[in-house]
């Protein structure tokens, strides 16, 4: 048990339950961590299948899949490469400039520079269901995926080794361009 009795002054003694000298007592770590484990997987994750518009609450990110990061950006065109297909998998690959972070959950807002290359999979189980039509540069887009910082990427076909923004599809991403969402 124990008290909070110091030099001569008598204090309150301890007891099962509440009291005034410790409270509800001192936590068991181990105990309150396995707890907190058991709570988040249990709860339900946040769904991000119908995003709400920018500016109408706030925003709810899932869990990263990886150690990178989930943000949702609004950023601008500006170069629309050629679509690729590789393997029968296809991407619109395009470089983003002007990024703006509008949420982030796994790292600081600062990480994200203001420039990108994303490859927005398509017309496959894992993909987009299909293409985004009318993609142009200057156009702004809002994306959600995993952000992966330039020192962890490489160059290829399109990205001259910028940062990307990856997943931009079901169960992380969405994109959404000239007001419609794609998923």
């Amino acid at each position: 048990m124990g008290n909070n009795s110091f030099n001569g002054v008598i204090g309150y003694q301890a007891v099962p339950g509440w009291d005034a000298c410790t409270g509800f007592g001192s936590i068991d770590a181990a105990a309150f961590i396995e707890q907190l484990a058991e709570v988040d997987v249990a709860a339900p994750g946040p769904q991000p299948q119908s995003p709400p518009p920018v500016g109408s609450g706030p925003i709810v990110l899932p869990k990263p899949r990886s150690q990178y990061p989930i943000v949702r950006v609004l950023a601008t065109i500006q170069t629309v490469e050629a679509d690729e297909d590789v393997r029968g998998v296809h991407h619109h690959r395009l470089l983003l400039r002007d990024v703006h972070v509008l949420a982030i959950r796994g790292a600081d807002p600062s990480i994200v520079k203001g420039y990108a290359f994303v490859a927005i999979r398509y017309g496959d189980d894992e993909g987009l269901q299909g293409p985004i039509p009318g993609l142009q540069a200057g156009h702004s887009i809002e994306l959600q995926g995993e952000y992966i910082p330039q020192n962890d990427t490489y160059p290829s076909v399109g990205n001259p080794g910028d940062p990307v923004i990856h997943f931009v599809h079901h169960p992380i991403g969405f994109v959404v361009y000239e007001g419609r969402t794609y998923e």
